[in-house]
């Protein structure tokens, strides 16, 4: 059975990728195609059709096959959506694409294009939703309109214009009869919100918008804002109310809200601290530590945990010895340690008896180590943003220069990697010494001078005479992303302008600035887009106290201050992360987030450096507006 059910499926499969059957007059015009392989026209998803789904696959290939006109095509538009019911979306797009427009009515068009969305929205092309969609909807029944904002919404989220999903959701709103619908609407708008950084919604609400827009957005500023005093929410949210009577998220919703953010928040009694603070590792322990502990004693909150510190640079101790003597000491909750070494030892146990929240991540790990949570500040996590950033500018094709070491090769790899997923293409990727000062060679093989002017030697030695010659670098990129340190950056952005690249805008990571203001030094950075932590952007109450006790090293060690206080507040709302994969964290060193393993993320803040100074971008430069290209096809209405 299983074998005549495989050459039943192929068959059927070879007359859905081939089309339906041709007609006298095709016949006579069209040459026979050559055979077609099995092998290379079956599908993992189609082979498993059971042997039911099989005949009633068959069955709408005959019926597309016996009808010409409309109805074939009809019949070809309900096996495409029966195909996307079984989840089968390479065949279901297949037979979507057989259709023939000439022969499609009216309302078969509106349904092809529908179809044609979901297919894509659920193999994640959400560009390509964005595109097929047309942009108005005004001239449909009121269910074709639902879908299509629906559809658009959800691909707005995935191609990152969060902003624009939500105008779309408000959009819909519109069109919502049934309560349990529109109150389902709302709590997605509020998801939505849930996942921009405060940064971000505040770059919005600069954005000329109606007044439920700015609503929405401003009681998730508050929202945010107060997610450390938790107690003033109630306050937080009249005071939201009176602005914005009448509002659509007031009363019911907004009571619920209120109640639901106290959910899953569990305040530690008894924190331990496992960090090296002495040996070599003691100057930046030592920071991350002063850091939790100002967070501790700025806190308003009257039951303010206890607080242990274990050193845990002693010798013949290992981490589970520390993590027991923290245990005994009565800790309900661990932070720390700093090695990775020892996050590798603690993430081999399937489950820890007292959570851990570490300040590293352990190098190989494929499955959840429960209570064992992650954080630092991950390299991975900028250059994935910059990728994302630049495609929404516009720019397609990247060179990448970076430091010829492992911290170079994974930023490349991460910004590469997605770069490609979201349509970019990489063409050049060159590595320079970081402990040289002249970078010359490494940029001027990144650009093709090199070999522009072994052409003009060649031509000069066959002319026997001089050339009028200019350097000509190559013109098939628009971007360029570059990982170094602050003495690297400084190199290297007026050695690209001196190599004809200066046109070409140029993105980096946090690294390339210290996160101490230097107009002088950092002149020669000026237009680079970078990223880098609310600590380094935005001036708190706790910066200001560490700059005055430690004026010194909180300007060498700057993030890891930030790192250690944003340990601190995110004790009591990892279980909430844990349990809600739209909860964002609103913290010092970006928005963060988890993942299925347990491990940190972070979103940071965009800027570019002006005179010197790292301003950061308006809404307009961070492109959270959609703007797609204007053709014929999607000017005009269904």
């Amino acid at each position: 059975m299983r074998a005549l059910l495989f050459l039943i499926t192929s068959s059927l499969l070879i007359a859905l990728v081939s089309g339906c059957s041709p007609t006298i007059e095709e016949t006579r015009t069209t040459p026979q195609a050559p055979p077609v392989s099995l092998e290379d026209q079956i599908t993992p998803e189609t082979s498993k059709l059971s042997e039911v789904q099989t005949e009633k696959l068959k069955q709408y290939l005959e019926l597309s096959e016996t009808n010409e006109g409309p109805l074939r095509q009809q019949y070809i538009l309900e096996m495409s959506e029966w195909l996307y019911e079984q989840l089968e979306l390479t065949a279901a797009m297949q037979a979507i694409n057989k259709l023939k427009p000439e022969h499609l009515t009216p309302p078969q068009i509106i349904k092809s294009k529908l179809l044609t969305a979901r297919i894509q929205l659920s193999q994640g092309q959400n560009q390509l939703v964005l595109e097929t969609l047309p942009l108005s909807v005004f001239d449909l029944n009121t269910k074709q309109k639902i879908e299509i904002l629906d559809i658009q919404s959800q691909a707005f989220l995935g191609a990152g214009y969060p902003y624009e999903a939500i105008r779309t959701r408000i959009k819909l709103n519109l069109f919502l009869k049934d309560n349990l619908a529109i109150d389902d609407n709302q709590y997605t708008i509020w998801r939505i919100l849930n996942l921009m950084s405060l940064n971000s919604l505040k770059q919005i609400n600069a954005l000329p918008s109606t007044a439920e827009i700015k609503g929405w957005i401003e009681l998730a500023i508050a929202t945010k804002s107060n997610q450390n005093n938790w107690q003033e929410l109630e306050y937080v949210y009249q005071q939201w109310l009176q602005r914005h009577q009448g509002h659509p998220a007031g009363h019911t919703f907004l009571s619920t809200l209120a109640k639901s953010q106290t959910e899953l928040i569990k305040h530690p009694k008894h924190i331990a601290i496992l960090l090296p603070v002495s040996g070599k590792l003691a100057s930046p322990a030592r920071a991350i530590r002063d850091g939790l502990l100002s967070a501790h004693f700025n806190s308003k909150s009257e039951d303010r945990p206890q607080i242990s510190i274990i050193d845990t640079n002693t010798k013949n101790t290992g981490i589970w010895q520390h993590y027991q003597a923290a245990v005994q000491k009565g800790a309900d909750f661990i932070i720390g340690p700093l090695s990775k070494t020892s996050i590798e030892e603690l993430s081999k146990a399937k489950e820890l008896e007292v959570p851990v929240l570490s300040f590293n991540y352990a190098e190989h790990q494929n499955t959840v180590t429960d209570n064992l949570f992650q954080f630092g500040l991950l390299p991975e996590d900028e250059a994935i943003q910059i990728a994302e950033l630049s495609i929404k500018q516009g720019k397609k094709h990247a060179a990448i220069l970076i430091p010829a070491s492992p911290w170079g090769q994974r930023l490349q790899a991460a910004f590469q990697k997605r770069f490609e997923e979201l349509g970019g293409e990489v063409r050049s990727v060159k590595t320079y010494q970081a402990k040289k000062n002249d970078f010359s060679n490494s940029i001027k093989n990144l650009l093709n001078l090199t070999q522009s002017n072994q052409r003009y030697r060649s031509l000069k030695r066959a002319l026997g005479s001089n050339v009028k010659f200019e350097a000509y670098r190559r013109q098939d990129i628009d971007m360029i992303f570059i990982a170094g340190l602050p003495r690297a950056a400084r190199s290297i952005l007026p050695q690209l302008k001196f190599h004809h690249a200066s046109d070409l805008q140029v993105y980096s990571t946090s690294h390339a600035f210290s996160g101490t203001p230097n107009k002088n030094a950092d002149r020669d950075i000026n237009k680079l887009i970078y990223l880098d932590i609310p600590w380094v952007l935005e001036d708190n109450s706790i910066k200001s106290n560490i700059q005055k006790n430690w004026p010194d090293t909180s300007k060498r060690y700057t993030r890891l201050y930030a790192l250690g206080a944003d340990a601190y507040h995110l004790t009591p709302y990892l279980g909430r992360l844990k349990k809600r994969s739209d909860e964002r964290f609103n913290g010092y060193t970006g928005s963060l987030h988890l993942d299925p393993l347990l491990r940190i993320h972070r979103e940071l803040i965009w800027a570019q450096f002006a005179n010197g100074i790292p301003t950061p971008l308006d809404a307009e430069n961070m492109s959270l507006t959609y703007k797609p290209e204007t053709t014929e096809e999607n000017q005009q209405p269904l």
